[in-house]
């Protein structure tokens, strides 16, 4: 009884036989068993349907299988012809065993469920960005009308000399009920004379010092800063005093009841950097979405492993 492989000379004519729409007790003719005919027609059945439906390479691939491309007939039952064209691309018919094709619609099957993770996962991260993005652009026309704010703010402070205007703008805010009042201490004994000449007022129920007289208080910065007196505040400078309640405070910064008054440059300067930030974090997510969308499951899942 020869011996054949569904790609040698043998099957080959006897395949050809079969095309003819000879019966299989020709093939008996050739010297071939009742076995080995039925498995030459299985195998011919196998080809003829599944040619239509696979590329060229994976047709020679299929036909370069010979008899061991029978392990694969599960998936021709089952027209699953994107998952026999994946099979047939990665294997090398002069090598691969039955064993290894037998077992390759469960790996292939696997392998698919993984991918639908993968791609769920993808799913889900890029709605994750996509949410993320139009809440950082929310975030960001706040900031700008906060920043807009802000400057409009500053504005009142431009007839003023540049180092007036900074120091101005770092020790100014504006309370809960939109007053300019001082962020910061100034050096004491000045801010003493400033509310003794009314420039300044406290004002105990809202605990802030208003700014009575801006121009005032610009000119005796100005004037202060060019002789080179001092006009920030040092706690070392603040005499002693038998009646005063607690410490001497080491900050400059002033906490209010209603929370921190913050000063208009610092305010200005925060905005500015989360503005960047929040550019980057957008830049960076408007990234990932474009590279999540133009990826297969198939690579994300390589690049995931």
């Amino acid at each position: 009884m020869p011996r054949i492989d569904g790609t040698d000379e043998l099957s080959r004519r006897a395949m050809a036989l079969l095309e003819q729409g000879h019966p299989l007790a020709d093939l008996e003719a050739l010297g071939l068993s009742k076995d080995q005919a039925k498995k030459l027609s299985r195998l011919r059945a196998l080809l003829a349907a599944a040619r239509p439906h696979l590329t060229a390479s994976a047709v020679g691939k299929l036909q370069g299988l010979g008899l061991r491309a029978v392990a694969l007939a599960p998936m021709v039952q089952a027209a699953d012809w994107p998952g026999l064209e994946e099979i047939l691309q990665s294997v090398d018919p002069a090598t691969v065993r039955r064993a290894d094709l037998e077992k390759a619609p469960a790996l292939l099957a696997e392998k698919r469920a993984r991918v639908a993770e993968v791609e769920q996962q993808m799913k889900t991260r890029l709605a994750y960005l996509e949410r993320q993005q139009a809440q950082l652009q929310q975030e960001e026309e706040a900031l700008r009308r906060l920043e807009h704010q802000i400057d409009q703010a500053l504005a009142f402070l431009t007839p003023y000399a540049e180092p007036v205007r900074e120091f101005l703008a770092e020790h100014l805010g504006v309370d809960a009920a939109g007053r300019l009042v001082l962020a910061r201490r100034l050096d004491y004994p000045w801010q003493n004379s400033l509310k003794r000449k009314g420039v300044l007022r406290y004002d105990p129920e809202g605990m802030v010092w208003l700014v009575v007289d801006l121009d005032a208080l610009a000119k005796g910065v100005e004037h202060r800063l060019k002789r080179g007196h001092p006009v920030r505040y040092d706690p070392a400078r603040v005499p002693d005093n038998p009646f005063r309640r607690g410490p001497v405070p080491e900050s400059a910064r002033y906490r209010l009841a209603t929370g921190l008054a913050v000063d208009l440059r610092a305010a200005r300067d925060h905005q500015r950097q989360r503005l960047a930030e929040i550019r980057e974090q957008m830049a960076a997510a408007e990234k990932e979405i474009k590279e999540i969308r133009h990826r297969s499951p198939q690579s994300f899942l390589e690049a995931v492993q």
